[in-house]
């Protein structure tokens, strides 16, 4: 009887023993393309984790518990707007740069970033900026824009801006793209320099400049405008160099309203001024204008039997 309840006994202890160390068993997964590191209730476990299982126990008694804390380890592209609505909807303020001429300018500035390989710099992010909350209590988020937030943003913006406050107008900003937008480059990694950003800068684009659209509508108008103009300029020396230019543009008008009548199938009236000096000219057009508005099933007469031959 005595050997069996320390059998028993000892049974019992390896029963809970197992449920006491399997129920803490919390295994989170590191995404391909991630890194992570462990947030204790005491701060940061030193190990960073690549992809793959990581377990971070349960919630303790007292509330406490691990949290696993990714971060992005891939490329990223930042896009900074400068636009009439910012990529924020609940941000209603306009965004558009200004020349001097006070045109606003839709700009667009991407900054391509990666990870950097260094574990210094890698701590860093972990350190320094604030995950976010995921679905799943035991883990939280950090992108490498949310870095690129919190170390660039605020100085690439107000840079870029003053870059652009310096043309004299939006057509100067097109004349001088390439300058500008080596500038802007400039600007970026001046910035991930002095402000000792944890990222690698890979590239910087300019992209989508662009005035408001009613300078857009209003050039259009003028360059529209402006051909108009160089068209009658151009008849107006052809008329000059050639008075047989104008009889030449009269007729081809008259044949577009013949042209015209003939497929409606109205009368047409074509009022064809006469002069002195080329009246019969004048006339033999007019009559060839006729027949074009005649209707197009007109019978032709059938052509005259052949005489017959003479007897000798």
């Amino acid at each position: 009887m005595k050997k069996f309840l320390i059998t028993f006994g000892c049974v019992c202890l390896t029963v809970a023993a197992a449920v006491l160390f399997g129920g803490c068993d919390n295994m989170k997964q590191v995404p391909p393309g991630y890194i992570a590191k462990k947030l204790t209730p005491t701060g940061w476990e030193k190990k960073i984790y690549e992809s793959g299982m990581v377990n971070v126990g349960t919630r303790s008694n007292d509330g406490t518990m691990n949290v696993l804390v990714i971060c992005e380890a891939s490329t990223a592209t930042i896009k900074e707007q400068f636009g009439k609505e910012a990529a924020d909807k609940a941000d209603s303020e306009d965004h558009r740069m200004l020349t001097k001429d006070g045109v606003p300018l839709t700009v667009d500035v991407y900054v391509r970033v990666l990870l950097p390989d260094d574990e210094e710099s890698r701590n860093n992010i972990f350190v320094m900026v604030t995950p976010k909350a995921a679905s799943d209590i035991h883990v939280q988020q950090i992108k490498l824009e949310d870095v690129y937030v919190r170390f660039a943003r605020p100085n690439i913006r107000s840079g870029a801006r003053a870059i652009f406050a310096e043309q004299s107008s939006y057509t100067a900003v097109y004349q001088n793209f390439k300058t500008i937008s080596d500038q802007v480059g400039a600007l970026v990694a001046e910035t991930f320099k002095t402000a000792k950003v944890p990222l690698r800068l890979q590239a910087v684009e300019l992209s989508n400049v662009k005035p408001d659209d009613i300078i857009w509508q209003a050039n259009a108008a003028k360059a529209s405008a402006e051909a108009e103009v160089n068209r009658i300029k151009a008849i107006g020396d052809s008329l000059k160099a050639s008075p047989e230019y104008r009889e030449y543009m009269m007729w081809k008008q008259l044949e577009k309203i013949a042209e015209i009548g003939s497929k409606t199938g109205l009368n047409t009236i074509i009022i064809v001024p006469v002069g002195s000096e080329a009246l019969g000219k004048q006339l033999a057009a007019a009559e060839y204008l006729r027949q074009q508005v005649a209707t197009k099933d007109k019978v032709e007469p059938a052509p005259s039997p052949p005489k017959p031959a003479e007897a000798e």
